[in-house]
């Protein structure tokens, strides 16, 4: 038998292995991802969230639409998805939690079939787990921004496989992905920009066009260098005029910084670039299909509003109240002093192959005893932080160990493909990034986290020589202190301290079903059993600020088009007519006579709007009384005389 025929049976013998791997290890994966978020999932909750999200969907199965009859905060295909959920599920916030894994597993195999482009399959799976305690476990509630981490997912993985032979079905599942994101939230744009720019950057990283298109190809090098620099300052001027009203060091560096080093990186590339005009064709096409598919899916959201007239309350909903929740829903990252801590993790990730044979055990050592100190001491709120803002602020070192790496074409990262792959998911991990801007807490960061996680992974591994020992002993103490001290616990503490609540209760009403806090649960379970002994389910109720749980879990309608107050403040206020201002406490005096309520829910400790006056509470004493309830009352009922 010939060396030819025996190397063929050795390829067809290992293809099979290696496919049969990739499928238990994605098996195993997926296996573990459901049997944790399954037997956890229904645990926790921030009231006002699970009642925006439900009583939104509600409203849009008892005939209503967003932004015309009530005020989604969010773009509103996320309300009409949740509707069908409940069509099917039931009406519960347990079904919101159900789909909720299905959108973790959908984000999973995404995360690993990247992963698995430049891991072998074992090792993939873990890295895909690493995201997964990293991220969803984290708050589990089926908030938009899980649904732009998903799409987002798919869309990265999409323009990955684009940079492989340049096809533009693989750009149509991109945008696709992207614009159903947007649909559920405006931030799904983001994903919009990291495409963009990551095609533009495939295009440029094309190999050297031949001797006989150099006329071409320094022409066309001119264009694209002169094309790159106006788009990538642009592009840093928009970056820099979203943060600019609260322009502080941790801001610009966090949602600035890595955005403007990686158009450096276009530019700088540009430069380089030798492409043919064919080349610069096919970027201007597969630029302009981009834009065709994400315009065919807005537009047909849009028909509806578009064909009744209402396109300017949708333009309103969707831009004009994400203003709102700009101005009024705001925290500030750490402070800069914390980026300190970013510094060894980057340094280790840069000079990872310079690291002496004798050292590497000494140091393996030192990170595995440094982890478990970590581990063991995480309940202490210093070293919590400690640990979890050293991942929080690590994109800006990310961002500028990899772009080194890009601009200075070291020996060990000239390939074609591994150029286009580390610049796609530092791109994608830049971009997804400003979905924590303003309200940049440690959840914010959960909805991001695993872009971060996936480039260094990319990084650490562009070539087979990595460390396995090293790189294998920081993902498992990463994974394992997320899933000891981050998952599952509360999330309003998540990136501060670990906060889990001692005794949790099933929330026993038809359309509940969690398991909350006991405090919760004395708060809440009493008021609504008095909402329901008083009223009917076709009756209206008012309950606020910043409350609409109360709606959704006692069946009753809201007079509102608003579900937190602060909304309908940011439009109302300052609006002139008949010689006076429209005030919140007016509009809501209005609709309680309109509506003929009976029944007045009273939240004292508003998370977003401002509590109610002194003048506006005399009201309704006036206009009703104050009924007494057992245990605590965060929650003050008044009926009308």
């Amino acid at each position: 038998m010939s060396n030819s025929q025996t190397s063929s049976q050795q390829t067809t013998a290992v293809k099979p292995t290696v496919k049969c791997s990739y499928r238990i290890a994605l098996l195993v994966t997926l296996m573990v991802t459901t049997i944790y978020l399954s037997t956890m999932g229904n645990q926790g909750w921030i009231a006002h969230d699970e009642g925006l999200l439900a009583h939104s969907a509600d409203r849009v199965l008892a005939g209503e639409t967003p932004h015309i009859d009530f005020q989604d905060p969010y773009t509103g295909g996320l309300s009409y998805w949740h509707a069908q959920v409940f069509n099917v599920l039931g009406t519960s916030l347990t079904s919101l939690r159900t789909i909720l894994v299905a959108v973790a597993i959908l984000a999973v195999i995404a995360w690993f079939m990247i992963a698995a482009r430049f891991l072998p399959p074992a090792s993939a799976g873990v890295v895909t787990l690493v995201c997964l305690v990293w991220s969803f476990p984290n708050y589990f509630a089926a908030l938009p921004s899980w649904y732009n981490l998903m799409f987002a997912s798919w869309t990265m993985w999409a323009i990955l496989k684009y940079s492989d032979e340049l096809k533009p079905r693989f750009l149509v599942i991109a945008t696709c992905a992207i614009g159903l994101s947007i649909l559920c939230k405006i931030t799904g744009v983001y994903a919009l920009a990291a495409t963009f720019f990551a095609v533009i950057f495939i295009h440029l990283n094309q190999e050297p066009a031949s001797d006989t298109s150099a006329k071409h190809s320094k022409y066309n090098s001119w264009q694209l260098t002169i094309g790159a620099a106006v788009l990538g300052v642009t592009y840093c001027t928009l970056l820099f005029l979203l943060v600019s009203s609260r322009a502080s060091i941790s801001n610009l560096v966090l949602f600035c910084l890595p955005g403007t080093i990686l158009m450096v990186v276009v530019f700088r590339q540009s430069q380089i670039a030798k492409t043919h005009s064919t080349s610069v064709s096919q970027l201007w096409l597969h630029t302009l299909l981009i834009i065709a598919v994400i315009h065919i899916v807005l537009i047909l959201f849009c028909y509806g509003y578009f064909n009744g007239g209402a396109m300017a309350e949708l333009l309103q909903g969707v831009i004009i109240l994400p203003t709102a929740r700009l101005a009024g829903a705001t925290f500030s990252p750490p402070g800069p002093h914390w980026l300190l801590l970013t510094i060894p993790l980057g340094l280790l990730i840069y000079y990872d192959r310079q690291i002496l044979k004798t050292a590497k055990v000494p140091l393996v050592v030192t990170i595995v005893v440094v982890g478990t100190i970590l581990i063991a001491l995480g309940g202490i709120p210093l070293v919590y932080r400690i640990a979890f803002r050293s991942g929080h602020l690590l994109l800006p070192v990310i961002v500028t160990v990899g772009s080194a790496m890009l601009i200075k074409s070291r020996t060990d990262f000239v390939s074609q493909t591994i150029r286009n792959r580390l610049f796609i998911l530092l791109m994608f991990a830049a971009a997804l990034s400003l979905m924590q801007y303003p309200y940049s807490s440690g959840i914010y960061f959960c909805y991001t986290s695993p872009f971060s996680i996936l480039a260094v992974a990319a990084i650490v591994t562009r070539t087979k020589k990595y460390d396995r020992q090293l790189w294998g002993s920081v993902a498992a103490i990463v994974g394992i202190f997320a899933v000891v001290w981050i998952n599952f616990s509360n999330p309003r503490t998540v990136g501060v301290f670990h906060q889990q609540a001692s005794e949790m209760v099933t929330l026993d009403l038809p359309r509940g079903g969690l398991k909350i806090p006991a405090v919760g649960y004395d708060e809440i379970k009493p008021t609504i059993d008095y909402l329901q002994q008083h009223s009917q389910p076709n009756e209206y109720i008012l309950a606020g600020p910043d409350c609409p749980q109360f709606y959704f879990l006692a069946n009753r309608k809201n007079p509102t088009p608003q579900f937190y107050d602060l909304f309908q403040a940011s439009v109302i206020r300052g609006w002139g007519g008949k010689g006076y201002i429209t005030t919140v406490e007016q509009e809501l005096k209005t609709a309680i006579k309109k509506r003929d309520i009976k029944l007045v829910v009273i939240n004292t400790i508003p998370e977003f709007s401002q509590p109610y006056s002194g003048e506006f509470i005399d009201w309704l004493k006036q206009w009703g009384q104050r009924i007494t309830l057992d245990g605590p009352r965060r929650y003050i009922i008044y009926k009308r005389n």
